[in-house]
């Protein structure tokens, strides 16, 4: 049986979740500008680019939700998908000039998300992710609220 301690998300941790929830939010605010400025793009590009956007947005929001909950796994795919999505972010910001809003965008995305890998990565934050917390833990302790 874990004690109180191991079951109690790490303040970083839920920090590090409440950040990637904005940055969630700001991609989709980021997203629906540029949809509007493709909005007199061909129907198929427009049909294609809303797919993959609410696809990244679905699948973004199941590894945060995982994130919160203490699964190793959907830390390290994070991991992967920052590292993944950063040239696109580097470029965004690079075109500052001609387009300032999505580079403003990305540079607050970037800036959000790197925040978030580093408290996600702490010494106290990965000793959390890897305590193994089974259902019947978290039952056995029914005034644990893990902040969220």
């Amino acid at each position: 049986m874990l004690n109180e301690e191991q079951l109690i998300q790490p303040p970083k941790v839920s920090i590090a979740v409440k950040l990637l929830y904005t940055t969630l939010g700001l991609m989709f605010i980021r997203y629906a500008i540029i949809a509007t400025s493709l909005a007199g793009s061909s129907g198929s590009w427009l049909e294609w680019a809303l797919f993959v956007g609410l696809t990244r947005f679905l699948l973004w929001g199941i590894i945060i939700n995982r994130i919160s909950v203490g699964k190793q796994w959907a830390r390290i795919i994070f991991l992967f998908f920052i590292l993944f999505n950063l040239p696109s972010e580097v470029r965004s910001i690079l075109a500052i000039t001609t387009d300032p809003i999505s580079g403003l965008f990305g540079l607050i995305i970037i800036a959000l998300e790197v925040t978030a890998v580093i408290f996600l990565f702490q010494k106290k934050s990965s000793e959390w992710f890897y305590t193994e917390k089974s259902l019947e833990d978290v039952n056995a302790q029914p005034d644990i609220q893990p902040d969220r």
